[in-house]
């Protein structure tokens, strides 16, 4: 039986801003033959075809080892209080904009290589079958889906100051990964997703006010990440990101995926569905690691293994198939 499960695993691994504001993806989509589809984002907006854009596929063999990178979090596990996330159906994603009851700014922030950056919105990508949904891909495979925690630079007053600075934002990406146990809810994420119905058939209309701990949306282990200078996702990709892209992924349950599956874009008539661009070319950009990621993996559910473990299955394989 050995040979049967080599041969199986072999197959699974061979294979304001205007992104928060009205009107929000009226003038792009997705698909990619349409007339308005990805590759044609770059005749509206000509950032779309710069040469530092985003997603992009990280391959582990071409990054650069740091380890004195940190990203320090504060506040992340305030809840409530005198803000609140103001969530919406955009008609491309689920959006969760932060909204101050005062003056004051929303007090969860992050810390980069000295700069801080002050949270501002998040959203996630995904797509109709768990091997795809991510918007980046590491070692050219997906995840199936992908949370993106939008800050921008604290320097700036307003976030239509800092879109377009090239120091202008932090974006923190987690890929959700399906656990493979589907009886296992990510708890966390439960009461969040149990919110979604309130807007997944909207036309874009509607807000409602959620209290959220960002923290208890993150994986257990946060710390170890990948990083370069990249730009938005999404028009008018502006190359403004310092990305940050964590390593190890959230697990969430096949039932948790499908919830994601069930929101409705009203504007379109069609579901929401594989809402991720294309990687772009990295050009001249590093891309750097606070880890080493020599052993690094993920698990089965459409992300990578460790290198030294799919030779040892090329070896086993090899030796079967000849015998």
């Amino acid at each position: 039986m050995l040979y049967v499960a080599v041969f199986t695993l072999l197959v699974l691994h061979a294979v304001d801003i205007e992104a928060a504001g009205s009107g929000y993806g009226s003038k792009w989509d997705y698909k990619v033959n349409s007339v308005m589809g990805p590759s044609k984002w770059k005749d509206a907006y000509g950032a779309c075809g710069g040469t530092k854009n985003s997603p992009i596929n990280i391959l582990t063999k071409d990054v650069k080892i740091n380890k004195d990178l940190s990203l320090t979090l504060h506040d992340y596990n305030q809840i409530g209080g005198n803000y609140t996330f103001s969530m919406s159906n955009r008609q491309t994603d689920i959006g969760f904009a932060g909204k101050s009851k005062s003056s004051k700014n929303l007090p969860q922030s992050v810390t980069f290589k000295g700069i801080k950056y002050r949270f501002y919105q998040f959203h996630f990508h995904w797509g109709v079958e768990n091997h795809k949904g991510s918007e980046h891909l590491l070692n050219s495979q997906r995840a199936a889906a992908e949370l993106h925690m939008i800050h921008q630079n604290t320097k700036y007053a307003k976030i239509g100051e800092a879109i377009d600075q090239t120091d202008g934002l932090l974006v923190w990406g987690h890929f959700l990964v399906v656990n493979s146990k589907d009886s296992v809810d990510n708890a966390a994420f439960q009461e969040l997703l149990d919110q979604f119905s309130k807007v997944a058939n909207d036309n874009g209309s509607k807000a409602f006010d959620v209290n959220v701990n960002l923290f208890k949306l993150l994986p257990k282990e946060h710390d170890h990440f990948f990083t370069y200078h990249g730009g938005l996702t999404t028009p008018p990709c502006h190359e403004s990101v310092r990305w940050v892209v964590n390593r190890q992924p959230i697990l969430v349950s096949e039932k948790q995926m499908t919830t994601f599956r069930t929101i409705q874009d009203k504007v379109k008539s069609t579901m929401i569905s594989d809402n991720f661009r294309p990687p772009q070319p990295l050009g001249s950009r590093d891309v750097e690691a606070n880890f080493d990621t020599a052993d690094l993996y993920m698990n089965g559910a459409g992300m990578t293994i460790a290198p030294c473990f799919l030779t040892m299955l090329v070896i086993v394989a090899a030796l079967f198939f000849n015998y």
